[in-house]
């Protein structure tokens, strides 16, 4: 029911609000906890991508949403052994 919740509210929040990409961080770390519990890996770095997109350089939330997408992307390889999305892994790692 969180998914759900979080997935409306980005819907219904306008493009550029000042808390989309928090928003959409936290729908990626629900979705995240939804793939440990069942599994399924479709849908898990999606809404943590846009939270790391609509995030400035500089902005002091950027470090931290680059630390939930690399995690996102450690959980994939660690529960499913899967190497998805290398390229977007070696790509994350140089913007640290």
């Amino acid at each position: 029911m969180a998914i759900e919740a979080y997935e409306a509210a980005v819907r219904l929040m306008p493009d550029n609000h000042q808390s989309q990409a928090e928003l959409l961080g936290q729908l990626g770390i629900s979705v995240l906890h939804r793939f440990r519990y069942f599994g399924d890996i479709a849908d898990v770095n999606c809404a943590l991508e846009g939270s790391l997109s609509l995030t400035p350089d500089g902005h002091s939330g950027k470090p931290c949403r680059l630390n939930d997408l690399g995690h996102s992307f450690y959980c994939c390889l660690k529960y499913s052994g899967y190497l998805i999305n290398i390229d977007k892994a070696i790509w994350l790692m140089n913007k640290l």
